[in-house]
């Protein structure tokens, strides 16, 4: 694949998740609120902004990778495999930190006056929402940690455009998955 043919299957793609995101959140609002209490959806809001929030300083640290991998080149694989085996442990243990400041968060209550600041939500939704704050945390740590960064070092070899169309498939994957259950509820 040539240089010109990577960059405009990579715009594609990237083009085509923007898109994605744009439609499904727009048409998934309907769906929600038809088998959610406005309540509900407004916790399932703020989990998705703070798991964003809380995932920050990783996404961080993978985005310097990723300009260091851009920066490296193809032609030094010796230096590639130094970085991503340097930036790994790093990533680890910033994403263990976001793990452990958000469940500190949530052990001393801050996250449960986030969620509910006039008290008027159910103790069990709170404890669901909490709960599915950790599990984001966890599956940011164990997957994206390494995949994310894998997925960064390939990129100087040709592989974005690859990879980005991935991307594309896990968002539709995602979308689906948050609707399905919804909608045969």
């Amino acid at each position: 694949m040539s240089s010109l043919q990577r960059f405009l299957s990579a715009s594609a793609a990237s083009w085509a998740k923007i898109l994605l995101t744009v439609v499904t959140q727009i048409l998934l609002v309907p769906v929600f609120l038809s088998h959610w209490s406005v309540k509900v959806y407004g916790c399932w809001l703020i989990v998705q902004t703070v798991v964003g929030l809380a995932s920050l300083m990783s996404a961080g640290v993978h985005s310097y990778a990723g300009f260091e991998f851009l920066k490296i080149g193809d032609r030094k694989p010796h230096e590639s495999r130094r970085l991503f085996y340097s930036a790994l442990p790093c990533l680890l243990l910033v994403s263990t930190l976001e793990l452990a400041v958000l469940s500190g968060l949530i052990y001393y209550g801050v996250i449960r006056g986030v969620f509910d600041a006039d008290r008027s939500i159910d103790a069990t939704l709170l404890h669901q929402a909490e709960l599915s704050l950790v599990l984001y945390s966890v599956c940011w740590l164990v997957a994206s940690s390494a995949g994310g960064l894998a997925g960064r070092a390939v990129a100087p070899y040709g592989y974005f455009p690859r990879m980005t169309w991935w991307a594309v498939l896990l968002a539709l994957l995602q979308a689906l998955a948050t609707a399905t259950p919804e909608a045969s509820a």
